[in-house]
C-alpha cells in the first residue's frame, strides 16, 4: 500500500483543521442551487385547473364528452401566474411530456458525470467544477426566455448536464484534502445544504409564482458561488499524482499556514507515485475484484437513484399538498444526517449499509397496505427515504474508499451514472397508477426493486477506518497483505 503518498496531506495539514473545514463548508454551498434544479420540476410543472375555452368547461379535455380534443384552454393563474403547462399546454394528451422531460433531464445528468469524472481526471478538480457549474447557470438562464418547447428541453438538458457531475467533482475535491477517519465527515460537510435548500425552496417558488421568474432565480444563485474560483485550491492529491510537485506545495503550505502548522522548509515529494490518472471506463472493468466491485456498486447506486428521484420528482403524489410535501420531504433530512454522522463514525461499511438499506425496502413496500392519500402512506414514504438518505450520503465516502486515487473519479463517476439511469426509470413509475389501474402509490414497487440492491452491498469489501488504495495493484492486493488503519 502506497502509505507515503497517503500520509503526505495528513503530515502537513492534519486529519481536520480549519482549512478543511472551511472548504468542505464553502463546497458544500453548491448544493442548494444544485438541488434547487433538481427538483424544479415540481414547481416549474405545477399543476392547476384550466377550462376547454369551447365549453368553458372546467378540467376537460374534449368538447362536451366527445372525441373531439379542445381548441385550446384557459388556465387558472390565481396563483401560479405561469407554469410551463400554462406556456405549452402539456395537459390532457400532452401531459405525459412531464415524465418525458425528467427522463430527458436525467439522461442529460447520466452523460454529465461520467464525462465530468473523465474531464476533472484529466484536467483538473478545480476547473472541471466551475466549468460545469457555469454551464448549468447560462444553459437555464436562457432556458427562461425561450419560446419553443423543444428548445427547452435541449437547454435544461444542458443545465442537468451540469448538476450531479459538479457535486461529484467538488465531492471528490473535499475528500482528497482529507485523511483518516475524518473522511468519514465530509459528505455530511456537503450534504447538510441538502435540506437546507430544499426546505427554503418551496418558499422561493410561492414568493415569484412563475416558472419564469423562477428559472432566473435559480440561474443566478450560483453567481456567488462562482467567487469561490478565487478561494477554492486545486487537490493536491491530484497535483501529487500529476506530478506537479510546486503546485501540490503551494497548496499544502497554504492550508498548514491556516492550520497553524509548521513544515520543513523543502516538502520532500521523492517518494510520492505520480502517474497519469486512468480516464477509460473499461479499465474498471480490468481485473477480477474491480470488476466485481464496479458492478455491486453501480446496481447500488441504481437503487438509490430510482427511489429517490421517484418520489422527490413526483412529491404531489404523496397527497396533501405540493408546498407541506415538500417541506417534509426536505425535513426528514435532518435527523437523517445526524444518523450517517453516526453511522460512517461508528459503524463497519458493509453490515450497516445492508441492515439500513433493507430497512428501506421494507418500509416502502408497506405502503401498499393503505390507500393514496392516506397519513400511513406518507408516514412509510418519509421514514423509508429517512433510512435512504442515511446511505445515500455515504455512498459517496464508502465508494470513494474502495476506489484506487488513479480511477477514483472515474469509479465515482460509473457510480452516478447507475444513479442517474435510476433517476431516469424512477419517474417513470407512476405511470404504473393509470397502466395497472391502481389508486395506490407505487413506493411499494420502488421498495422490492431496492431489495435486490441491499443484496448487493454484501459483495462490497469492509473499508471502515482503512488506507485509500492509491492503484489498482493496492486494491487486489488488499485482502492479502496487511494493513493498518490511518491514525
Amino acid at each position: 500500500m502506497s502509505k507515503e503518498y497517503e500520509d503526505i496531506v495528513h503530515r502537513s495539514l492534519g486529519n481536520y483543521g480549519l482549512y478543511q473545514v472551511g472548504l468542505n463548508l464553502l463546497l458544500g454551498l453548491v448544493y442548494i442551487p444544485v438541488n434547487w434544479q433538481m427538483l424544479s420540476m415540481n414547481f416549474l410543472a405545477a399543476e392547476t385547473d384550466f377550462m376547454c375555452q369551447d365549453t368553458n368547461e372546467t378540467n376537460a379535455c374534449y368538447v362536451n364528452g366527445t372525441s373531439e380534443p379542445c381548441s385550446g384552454f384557459i388556465h387558472d393563474t390565481s396563483f401560479w401566474t405561469e407554469t410551463i403547462r400554462h406556456k405549452w399546454d402539456l395537459i390532457c394528451d400532452s401531459d405525459k411530456w412531464y415524465g418525458y422531460a425528467n427522463a430527458i433531464f436525467m439522461s442529460g445528468v447520466g452523460v454529465g458525470v461520467v464525462v465530468g469524472g473523465f474531464a476533472s481526471d484529466r484536467w483538473g478538480r478545480k476547473p472541471t467544477l466551475f466549468a460545469l457549474l457555469f454551464l448549468q447557470s447560462s444553459s437555464a438562464l436562457a432556458a427562461a426566455f425561450v419560446d419553443s418547447f423543444w428548445a427547452w428541453l435541449v437547454l435544461r438538458w444542458f443545465t442537468y448536464f451540469g448538476l450531479m457531475s459538479a457535486l461529484a467533482v467538488r465531492y471528490v475535491l473535499g475528500m482528497e484534502m482529507l485523511s483518516g477517519k475524518y473522511r468519514a465527515y465530509v459528505g455530511i460537510g456537503f450534504f447538510i445544504f441538502e435540506p437546507i435548500g430544499v426546505v427554503i425552496y418551496p418558499f422561493l417558488a410561492a414568493w415569484l409564482k412563475s416558472s419564469f421568474t423562477l428559472q432566473i432565480a435559480m440561474a443566478l444563485a450560483n453567481v456567488p458561488i462562482f467567487l469561490m474560483y478565487f478561494i477554492v485550491p486545486e487537490s493536491p492529491r491530484w497535483l501529487i499524482r500529476k506530478g506537479r510537485f510546486k503546485e501540490a506545495e503551494a497548496v499544502l503550505r497554504r492550508g498548514a499556514k491556516i492550520n497553524r502548522k509548521s513544515l520543513e522548509k523543502n516538502l520532500d515529494f521523492s517518494n510520492e507515485v505520480h502517474s497519469e490518472d486512468e480516464t477509460n471506463f473499461l479499465v474498471l472493468f480490468k481485473t477480477p475484484r474491480l470488476r466485481l466491485y464496479t458492478l455491486a456498486l453501480i446496481i447500488i447506486w441504481f437503487g438509490h437513484g430510482f427511489i429517490y428521484y421517484g418520489i422527490a420528482l413526483n412529491i404531489g403524489e404523496l397527497g396533501s399538498d405540493l408546498f407541506t410535501n415538500f417541506v417534509i420531504f426536505g425535513a426528514v433530512d435532518v435527523p437523517a444526517f445526524a444518523g450517517a454522522v453516526i453511522n460512517l463514525a461508528l459503524f463497519r461499511r458493509r453490515l450497516s449499509f445492508f441492515i439500513l438499506m433493507l430497512s428501506t425496502s421494507t418500509l416502502l413496500m408497506l405502503t401498499m397496505a393503505f390507500e393514496n392519500g392516506t397519513w400511513p402512506v406518507v408516514a412509510f414514504a418519509m421514514a423509508g427515504k429517512f433510512t435512504l438518505v442515511v446511505t445515500f450520503v455515504g455512498l459517496y465516502l464508502y465508494a470513494g474508499e474502495i476506489y484506487p486515487t488513479l480511477v477514483r473519479n472515474v469509479g465515482l463517476g460509473a457510480c452516478s451514472l447507475g444513479a442517474r439511469l435510476g433517476s431516469v426509470l424512477g419517474p417513470l413509475t407512476y405511470g404504473l397508477r393509470e397502466t395497472l389501474q391502481t389508486d395506490f402509490f407505487p413506493t411499494g414497487f420502488l421498495g422490492c426493486v431496492f431489495l435486490i440492491c441491499a443484496v448487493s452491498v454484501l459483495i462490497l469489501p469492509e473499508t471502515f477506518n482503512k488506507p485509500l488504495p492509491a492503484t489498482i495493484k493496492d486494491l487486489e492486493d488488499r485482502k492479502k497483505s496487511k494493513v493498518h488503519n490511518l491514525k
